[in-house]
């Protein structure tokens, strides 16, 4: 007897990818839209999530049906990102019954940083520490740290204040694990709360 085969049956055929806004910046609040066709009218997406690892943006993506009649639906599929750190990112899909087709050029965009009004004494390098739920914030050149405020992966503003020190702590216990950013006079920091 022969054992029976399976076949994958992809469901989301991915032809493009768009970052919106198409032009970031540090301060925008970044989407993904994967572009593309549902393979029927019963297909779905039965999960999309993502991790930002550095300057890779790891989409996972997984795709269903409920059966239906064999025509393609286009179908956007949006991944709310928030605000990240300038650089070049590049963007990596996995999941399961989906095929990424998108060209290897939109794979990858840029985040740019805008100008922040920096005053010439205000700090240039701060040094963010978490550790047990304290945010340790240190001028690494002795100057007054300034304005701050610290923003989870989606952009909501969890804290802001004015730091008249060169060190200064901010508790952040109550704050779930995820990625975060710190945003100073000088550009901003990224840290990890880890589980």
């Amino acid at each position: 007897m022969l054992p029976a085969l399976l076949s994958a049956q992809t469901y989301f055929y991915i032809s493009s990818i768009a970052v919106d806004p198409s032009a970031p910046t540090d301060q925008d609040n970044i989407s993904i839209l994967l572009n593309g066709d549902l393979s029927d009218g019963g297909a779905f997406i039965s999960s999309a999530t993502f991790n930002v690892v550095g300057n890779t943006v790891m989409l996972n993506v997984d795709a269903d049906s409920q059966g239906g009649i064999s025509v393609l639906v286009p179908h956007t599929e949006t991944m709310p990102i928030g605000m990240l750190a300038p650089g070049n990112y590049t963007i990596q899909i996995s999941g399961v019954n989906i095929s990424d087709n998108a060209p290897t050029a939109q794979h990858q965009f840029t985040v740019t940083g805008i100008g922040t009004g920096i005053d010439e004494n205000s700090v240039t390098n701060l040094e963010v520490t978490y550790i047990g739920g304290v945010l340790q914030l240190n001028s690494s050149d002795g100057t007054q740290i300034g304005g701050i405020s610290i923003y989870d992966i989606n952009g909501k503003e969890l804290h802001a204040s004015v730091l008249e020190t060169s060190s200064d702590s901010i508790d952040l216990n109550d704050a779930p694990a995820g990625v975060y950013f710190v945003r100073h006079d000088g550009g901003i920091e990224k840290f990890v709360i880890g589980e």
